[in-house]
């Protein structure tokens, strides 16, 4: 179907072809031919691929009975392919008719989605509400909280704090430093002389183990002092009679005050960092003197 004859003004003039041909006794295809040339001429992109279909089947049985040149007896399949174009032609749908049962279909479908996007949409919409309310109380909770440490007072020297079941006591407000002044109790197996500790926004570095602050601690197995430290009070850890494993974090040996581990367990096992020099590995080990000689030292 090549050229772009409209299939209304083709139909109608199929019939009229075929009624005034010459004498049909003599097998006449010439009314055939001109039909056929004159459906091959539609164009094809105008109509619905399903209605062209049946024009071409009805073009491939004409092409076909007339390669077969038909005598006169078969002058009516003639007439039948001739009036088979013409109801093929008759039945092209354009391509811009509308398929109402098609359409109903997508609207229907469309119509699911709107609903579905719309509960989706409420559903999402509540969701946020929620979330939001949840951000504006957390928000307040913040606020208030905030308004509390500014009314706070702030830290002064001999104030002390309690982390991680350590007493921490301030000793410098101007530098920010602190001691360890004790345990939260006495039963702790395991403890931790932090390297700094951080109350109400302000960082104080933990620079002294204050003296007798941790004597007697009968239950203490592991302690682990900070890297800032940098003094330790007499007595500190007397009688920890448990005491068999000691971290030191610096890398720098503290000053050790008189009989600090005086009584804990002979054979502790003594850690410093890789980083200790050597100098300073002589210096500590001569502070813990008065822990025995037997004490291991190990760097890692």
């Amino acid at each position: 179907m090549g050229c772009t004859a409209r299939k209304d003004t083709l139909a109608s003039g199929l019939y009229g072809i075929w009624v005034t041909g010459d004498n049909y006794d003599y097998a006449d295809t010439e009314a055939l031919e001109q039909v056929l040339n004159c459906v091959r001429g539609l164009d094809g992109a105008m109509y619905t691929p399903e209605s062209c279909r049946a024009v071409e089947k009805a073009i491939a049985e004409a092409e076909k009975l007339l390669l077969e040149r038909p005598t006169a007896e078969r002058q009516e399949e003639i007439e039948a392919c001739i009036q088979k174009l013409s109801e093929a032609v008759k039945g092209l749908k354009t391509s811009t008719e509308p398929d109402r049962a098609k359409l109903e279909e997508e609207l229907k479908k469309a119509k699911e989605e709107a609903l579905k996007a719309q509960e989706e949409l409420a559903s999402l919409q509540k969701a946020l509400e929620a979330e939001l309310e949840k951000a504006k109380k957390d928000i307040l909770s913040m606020q208030t909280e905030l308004d509390r440490v500014k009314k706070a007072p702030v830290l002064r020297k001999g104030d002390t704090v309690e982390v991680q079941g350590v007493k921490y006591c301030v000793t410098d407000e101007a530098k920010k430093q602190m001691e360890a002044c004790g345990p939260a109790g006495r039963n702790e197996t395991e403890l931790t002389v932090a390297d700094s500790i951080q109350v109400k926004g302000t960082t104080y570095q933990v620079t002294f183990i204050s003296a007798n602050a941790f004597q007697n601690c009968k239950k203490l197995t592991a302690l682990t002092v900070g890297k800032y430290v940098n003094e330790i009070g007499t007595q500190a850890f007397f009688k920890c009679k448990k005491l068999q494993s000691l971290v030191w974090k610096g890398t720098k040996a503290p000053k050790i005050g008189s009989r600090a581990f005086t009584g804990i367990r002979k054979n502790c096992k003594v850690t410093v960092p890789k980083k200790m020099a050597k100098k300073e590995l002589q210096k500590l080990k001569k502070g813990m003197k008065s822990a025995g000689k037997k004490l291991v030292y190990k760097k890692k």
